[in-house]
């Protein structure tokens, strides 16, 4: 997992912290925030399906956040959503967001999960 990491850190310049949640798990800190100014949540893991990857997940805050303002339970909300997952190459697996990534393509898979996340955050717009 050590080399994941430098690799982040290498491919974000510096200009990111990381910090240790749980056995395995870490919060990236980025200069990215949602429109109300808060922090994006990002978390990375090994992935549990292949040890040559790395799992990026939102550990469920992207939908627990969208609850408060807006019900994806609708058909026309539930259509946009998995719209805008199926985009940007993200799974759900109930209420958590994740994306496999390679060590290759580590930063933009970052940089495209956190632009899933904003979509569906502004999905009530």
């Amino acid at each position: 997992m050590d080399r994941f990491l430098n690799l982040i850190k290498e491919s974000f310049d510096g200009k990111i912290d990381i910090y240790p949640r749980r056995e395995g798990l870490f919060q990236l800190i980025l200069p990215v925030f949602y429109e109300d100014g808060d922090m994006v949540d990002v978390y990375i893991r090994q992935s549990p399906d292949n040890k040559e990857k790395i799992r990026i997940s939102d550990c469920g805050m992207t939908l627990m956040r969208l609850s408060y303002t807006y019900d994806i339970s609708s058909p026309s909300g539930e259509k946009i959503f998995e719209t805008i997952l199926s985009q940007n190459g993200t799974l759900n697996q109930d209420g958590n967001l994740y994306l496999e990534s390679t060590p290759e393509l580590i930063y933009q898979n970052i940089m495209q999960f956190i632009g899933c996340q904003q979509k569906i955050c502004t999905m009530r717009l």
